[in-house]
């Protein structure tokens, strides 16, 4: 959509500043949406999501393997929480973590591009117009992402 200012200069600027805060509120809680469909969002998750990375990549590189030495549980407790829930054992569960960040990572990356160079766009905005093509121009960069 097209708006013709007819003001002066500083109340057009202040309208394309408004414009512009306005456009980068909603990447940022478009992106929310986005990214809830892959993780979480609740407070404290992404902490537990990293300790469960970090977790599961000191088990998997644990000689012997963790789970055969007593008392393994203290040390890797996400992983010995969800034995039997997430994996039958907890070689298993730690593989799993290890899977979903690594997913998370190739997903959160593409979004992430997305979200910073649009964001960015809409800083060197000159128009209300071109403010609006960059948030087109997000909506289907993300679209692939929104099924």
């Amino acid at each position: 959509m097209t708006r013709i200012l007819s003001r002066s200069d500083v109340s057009k600027a202040r309208e394309l500043n408004v414009c512009k805060a306005k456009a980068k509120d909603a990447v940022n809680k478009r992106m929310d949406q986005i990214r809830s469909r892959f993780i979480t969002s609740i407070a404290g998750q992404s902490m537990i999501y990293m300790a469960k990375e970090a977790e599961a990549l000191a088990y998997v590189a644990a000689t012997p393997e963790p789970n055969t030495v007593a008392g393994w549980e203290q040390d890797y407790p996400f992983i010995a929480g969800e034995v039997g829930s997430t994996g039958s054992s907890a070689y298993e569960v730690a593989q799993v973590f290890l899977n979903l960040a690594a997913q998370w990572r190739d997903i959160g990356a593409q979004l992430e591009k997305a979200r910073i160079e649009t964001i960015q766009a809409i800083s060197l905005s000159q128009s209300v117009t071109d403010t609006d093509d960059a948030l087109g121009q997000f909506e289907a960069e993300i679209a692939e992402f929104d099924s």
